[in-house]
């Protein structure tokens, strides 16, 4: 008996450690900003724990990333291969980690843990890095997107786990400083996540029909449309209080809110190329080869696998759909809801109106949905999975 607390004593601790280094991979700004010996530590330790739980990587996620490495071979040899190279180590080697991580994890609840801390630290210092900027350049669009994710971690915990008045009053002032910061995309993307997780939380956990939070959400955006000056004079306050313009409010008064030429250009071309004869497409990274870079990223995930593969994206696109159904759709655990929504709701739904799926978040998120599907196959039983481990140790 003694032993056996041992033993799930070290796999807390080495599921806490995998946890870790799950995220520090799945979000890659994180590599990129550490300095290159802490990055030295970071392969160091993962080796360590992939060499104690290395036996326990399942076929699945083994199988997945087998396929993913042939396709970024065969992409090598493709016209799109100069523009995909450096989505390389970003896409393929830390998203590979990061799905091999998420393998071996038993207790997926360490995975919020890290992401909410990180995030949240890496939110604040980019809104104020924006606000020191006084909303100018680019910015934007980084700080809206960090504030998204944690706008998505608070309110799914909300739904599925704990309902307080302070994670919720958090969740609106993160959505408001999302609308204040004029990225569509991030707007967009909230407002769906919010549909989404409420939908799938009616239909797994309550049996009930759409929440009423849904009918109040379309009637507050009603009334946001019909009363439009309302809103103007709230952006306006903001404005005044941190001391620079609202970018919705730019987008508002120049009549461009509902307009993006970039993406209409983008949206265009891909279209044309396809019915013009490219029917297996150019490869990953078709969207710079065919702009020759000037343009980077096709704003729109299924866009950018028919542009790259063409008519095969569509079993590829069944497949993912499939997958989403076998894990998300089909499960009443609120931890495993909580988990794969979040990671659907900042990998998915911004890919379908801004940034690209070369990133190591997108097969984090495959890793992720591909766990959630085998536990509900054996039940969700974490018993059996720690007692095949002890049975190791």
């Amino acid at each position: 008996m003694k032993n056996n607390k041992i033993d799930i004593s070290v796999n807390n601790i080495v599921d806490f450690i995998l946890s870790a280094l799950f995220v520090y991979w799945a979000n890659i700004e994180l590599f990129f900003s550490r300095t290159l010996i802490f990055n030295y530590a970071v392969y160091a330790v993962t080796i360590v724990i992939f060499i104690i739980r290395g036996k326990l990587i399942s076929r699945s996620h083994l199988l997945f990333l087998i396929i993913i490495i042939l396709i970024s071979l065969v992409n090598l040899s493709l016209p799109s291969n100069e523009y995909f190279v450096p989505y390389i180590f970003p896409f393929l080697i830390a998203g590979s980690i990061a799905l091999l991580c998420v393998s071996m994890i038993v207790n997926l609840k360490g995975i919020i843990f890290w992401q909410f801390t990180l995030i949240s630290i890496i939110a604040v210092v980019t809104f104020i890095d924006y606000s020191l900027s006084k909303g100018r350049g680019g910015s934007y669009w980084v700080t809206a997107y960090f504030l998204y994710d944690l706008f998505c971690l608070l309110l799914v915990y909300y739904i599925y786990i704990k309902r307080n008045t302070i994670i919720l009053t958090t969740t609106i002032v993160l959505f408001v400083l999302i609308l204040f910061t004029g990225a569509r995309g991030a707007i967009i993307s909230a407002i769906i996540s919010f549909i989404i997780s409420y939908i799938i939380y009616n239909k797994n956990i309550s049996n009930k029909k759409p929440s009423n939070a849904i009918i109040i959400l379309l009637i507050l955006l009603t009334a946001g449309a019909v009363f439009n000056n309302g809103v103007i004079i709230i952006l306006n306050k903001l404005s005044d209080y941190l001391g620079f313009s609202s970018r919705l409010l730019y987008l508002i008064d120049s009549d461009s809110l509902f307009q993006s030429q970039s993406r209409q250009i983008i949206y265009t071309t891909l279209f044309n190329n396809f019915i013009n004869g490219d029917y297996f497409g150019s490869g990953f990274a078709a969207v710079p080869y065919l702009y020759h870079g000037a343009l980077n990223t096709a704003h729109n995930f299924i866009l950018e696998l028919i542009a790259g593969f063409g008519i095969l994206a569509i079993p590829v696109l069944y497949w993912f759909f499939k997958l989403i159904k076998d894990s998300i759709w089909k499960t009443n655990n609120n931890e495993y809801l909580l988990i794969g929504i979040y990671w659907l709701s900042i990998v998915i739904f911004p890919k379908m109106f801004s940034g690209t799926i070369l990133t190591s978040q997108t097969i984090a998120m495959i890793g992720i949905l591909i766990t959630i599907k085998r536990r509900l196959i054996n039940n969700g039983s974490k018993k059996n999975i720690i007692q095949h481990y002890n049975g190791m140790l």
